[in-house]
């Protein structure tokens, strides 16, 4: 390397050192011998020095895979992107969980326990034999009102399919 600058990108380089740098450590001077000789540089303190930091500076204690392609960078980037999304989301949703429990225990606290109520059965009304007529009062039902849940952070929605479901009900629970 006196005199010649390593050329680090050749990839036989980075082979030669997935290969053995476990074995023999990646910052050896053994590894850095084995590299000179197999390679044809010139061994020195200096270019050892040079080639230890590099070593450092790109190899983990783990053995590092170098990308081939493109597209391996790419899904390597795109696998780094999404595991920040994911911790970033799960952060947010830690905090918001956290807001809610606050929320909930708050109101458990404030809200005091209401007693069942005793609903007295009602007598059957007295009538003068003439024929009655039973009326059912319907106002305020929103026909064509639309509730989407989200909106309203899960707590309820309505919609017709709603108002459908709930008409068949009460008209079951007339008869």
């Amino acid at each position: 390397m006196a005199g010649k600058a390593t050329r680090w990108a050749n990839p036989a380089y980075a082979e030669f050192i997935r290969q053995r740098g476990p074995a023999l450590g990646f910052q050896s001077q053994e590894l850095w011998r084995d590299f000179c000789a197999h390679f044809g540089i010139s061994a020195g303190l200096v270019p050892f020095r040079n080639f230890a930091t590099r070593i450092k500076n790109e190899t983990p204690t783990e053995e590092r895979a170098i990308p081939a392609t493109i597209e391996e960078i790419s899904r390597i980037e795109q696998d780094r992107l999404r595991e920040n999304f994911d911790k970033d989301l799960l952060k947010k949703l830690k905090a918001q969980k956290a807001t809610t429990d606050a929320l909930i225990e708050a109101i458990g606290e404030i809200v005091p326990k209401v007693p069942k109520a005793e609903i007295p059965r009602l007598a059957e009304p007295k009538t003068d034999g003439r024929p009655q007529t039973a009326l059912l009062i319907l106002s305020d039902i929103h026909i064509g009102q639309v509730v989407n849940e989200s909106e309203v952070q899960g707590l309820g929605g309505y919609n017709f399919k709603i108002f459908q479901r709930r008409k068949k009900a009460l008209i079951q629970a007339v008869r």
